[in-house]
């Protein structure tokens, strides 16, 4: 709780915004003591998707920004930041995968939509936008394939040569790959399989 208050108060200060709602709830239970406990992991290993054949319904797709202006998820200002965005992009440079987690609410999109507008200016890279939520690895696949309109070869494909094909068409794109709001930590670990090493990630 004394930790919220502080992350509340920097919000604050920083940003002008407050904690989100579902955070705030989160704290009130927190103090209320209402929270449910976890059911204890399990140590068996995750199963590796291996599916082929069509792909399953999904609205899932990836955004190509190519102009600053058009990164939707960008903020009018980011205050405080300054320090943090040159490390990044100095991280980035070297084609690094750089991971942003905190607290929801406590701007890690922002800065990232930030970091990937000026990259575009700077360096008229393009970016690749995939928001990921708890979706599995096959519509995060199909939503990069979808991004280049490859949806139905991807489709014929099983899971190896999906990783392939998609591996190549980011090489191909020589883009900054942003993959947002990543809750589903087993697909983001297959996701990442086909990511070249010579394309920065967020």
């Amino acid at each position: 709780l004394r930790q919220y208050d502080v992350c509340a108060k920097l919000l604050e200060q920083h940003l002008q915004i407050s904690p989100s709602e579902e955070t705030r709830q989160l704290r009130e239970m927190i103090e209320a003591e209402t929270l449910v406990s976890l059911p204890a992991r399990q140590d068996t290993p995750p199963k590796i998707l291996r599916e082929t054949g069509p792909l399953a319904a999904s609205n899932q797709r990836a955004y190509i920004y190519r102009s600053a202006e058009m990164v939707l998820q960008k903020p009018r200002r980011l205050f405080g930041r300054d320090v943090l965005v040159a490390v990044v992009n100095q991280r980035l440079d070297q084609n690094e995968t750089i991971l942003l987690h905190g607290m929801g609410g406590f701007g890690k999109t922002a800065l990232a939509a930030t970091v990937a507008a000026d990259r575009i200016s700077a360096n008229a890279q393009p970016v690749i936008w995939l928001e990921l939520g708890n979706s599995d690895v096959v519509h995060l696949l199909e939503g990069l394939a979808r991004a280049f309109e490859q949806e139905r070869s991807l489709a014929r494909k099983d899971h190896d040569e999906r990783l392939l094909l998609i591996r190549e068409l980011l090489h191909q794109a020589d883009a900054l790959l942003v993959l947002d709001n990543a809750w589903n930590e087993r697909a983001l670990f297959q996701l990442l399989k086909a990511v070249p090493p010579t394309i920065p990630v967020i």
